[in-house]
């Protein structure tokens, strides 16, 4: 009988550690300062990578009723890695951003940092948060202002 262990002995405890920490997953919370925009519903998307986040494909997506001062929701079980959100508040209830005549949102919308811009891979960069094991949250505002409505 060997005292001496063996290799697969040695790496095989290493080697389950090491991807249990990899499949590590958080909880990511948040808070939208909604202010006074006007009524709708808040739609949130949690985007993991740049290409998701210019597109809207891939992102998870979440419709829940915005409520002032902030909306607070969770996204659990994010596998640990970045992640960038981006919200907007729905006015006219259609479930999509409405855009005016020069293209620019017509409802009120924000991203996480409270950066600004075109969802781009460069705003991801910038707008990107640590989602660990032990969790995230993120705060930010949407910013714009609700068309003016004819009397």
């Amino acid at each position: 009988m060997l005292l001496i262990p063996s290799i697969r002995s040695v790496l095989l405890p290493w080697a389950c550690i090491l991807l249990v920490r990899s499949m590590a997953q958080g909880t990511l919370v948040v808070e939208v300062a909604v202010a006074h925009h006007g009524t709708g519903a808040l739609m949130v998307a949690v985007c993991p990578d740049a290409a998701a986040f210019t597109t809207g494909k891939g992102c998870m997506q979440r419709k829940v009723e915005a409520v002032r001062p902030s909306t607070t929701l969770r996204f659990a079980d994010l596998p640990a890695g970045r992640y960038a959100v981006k919200a907007f508040l729905d006015l006219n209830g259609n479930d999509t951003l409405d855009r005016n005549p020069q293209g620019l949102p017509a409802e009120p919308i924000g991203f996480s940092n409270d950066v600004l811009g075109k969802p781009s891979t460069v705003l991801f960069e910038k707008a990107a948060v640590p989602v660990t094991a032990t969790g995230a949250t993120v705060k930010f505002r949407l910013r714009g202002k609700a068309p003016a409505t004819k009397p």
